[in-house]
């Protein structure tokens, strides 16, 4: 079974801003539980799951409770298989960085279905080896 799994990611040095990251098959529809786009044609707000994202456009909006109270301000961006870094669909929530905010909308995406990765999950892999790749490399 392919899970769709949740990263949290933040720098202790900033602490203005805290991401969170879905990536797996179901990243979109878990997100779509959760967020709501501010305002979208002509000022009429979406319903309950109706998110249809378009890869790589970020979009402002807020991430609700399973009781439809107001977590967060968010930007949502997803990036759409096959492009995004690890071929699957992720989708980022940038929130406000405090602990309080961060852990009612790891919450929210947690009771919608997305479960915590593993330490070291291959999109930390990833960044590693892209990282120490990109250290190396001859600048050009």
């Amino acid at each position: 079974m392919v899970n769709t799994t949740l990263v949290l990611k933040k720098d202790e040095r900033l602490g203005a801003v805290g991401i969170v990251r879905l990536s797996g098959p179901e990243a979109v529809t878990i997100v779509a539980r959760v967020f709501r786009p501010a305002r979208r044609n002509k000022g009429k707000t979406l319903g309950s799951g109706s998110w249809r994202p378009t890869s790589h456009v970020v979009e402002y909006g807020v991430v609700l409770d399973h009781h439809g109270n107001v977590v967060d301000e968010v930007l949502a961006i997803p990036m759409l298989a096959p492009r995004s870094y690890t071929r699957e669909d992720v989708v980022e929530l940038q929130c406000h960085g405090s602990e309080v905010c961060l852990r009612r909308v790891l919450r929210a995406c947690l009771e919608s279905g997305a479960r915590l990765a593993e330490p070291e999950s291959s999109m930390d892999r990833w960044k590693v080896e892209f990282w120490k790749e990109a250290e190396t490399s001859p600048a050009g």
